[in-house]
């Protein structure tokens, strides 16, 4: 997808995709203390989201400087909930983790609740 191009997927299809992306991913790759590390393979859910190319050309990207972008701008809470179809305090809660950042209780945590974000109703 170039630039300029309309995205194709719904935010909600962003979220499933996501969701599918974190899902395959095994725990010991996710760290909800970084969008991505030095050696490239271990990030946050939000930073594993911006190393798939679907999401990619959706607008999510993952810097070489290892910054989450959407559009070429800093990705914040506000833009990701816009960007996935959920509230900002449902986009705090699955990207921005206080503790237990770095375990399968994390991984299967973040899994249930974006099951739930997907089970709600879609606001127009």
């Amino acid at each position: 997808m170039g630039s300029g191009t309309i995205p194709s997927l719904r935010p909600r299809q962003r979220l499933a995709r996501l969701r599918e992306i974190i899902a395959e991913t095994p725990a010991m790759l996710i760290d909800m203390n970084k969008w991505q590390s030095v050696c490239g393979t271990v990030a946050c859910i939000a930073g594993h989201g911006g190393m798939d190319p679907v999401l990619q050309a959706e607008g999510l990207k993952l810097s070489p400087q290892r910054l989450l972008t959407l559009h070429g701008w800093t990705a914040t809470d506000t833009a990701l909930a816009v960007f996935f179809g959920i509230s900002e305090a449902a986009a705090r809660t699955l990207f921005y983790i206080e503790n237990d950042r770095t375990s399968e209780l994390t991984k299967a945590r973040q899994l249930a609740l974006m099951d739930r974000l997907l089970e709600e109703p879609v606001e127009d």
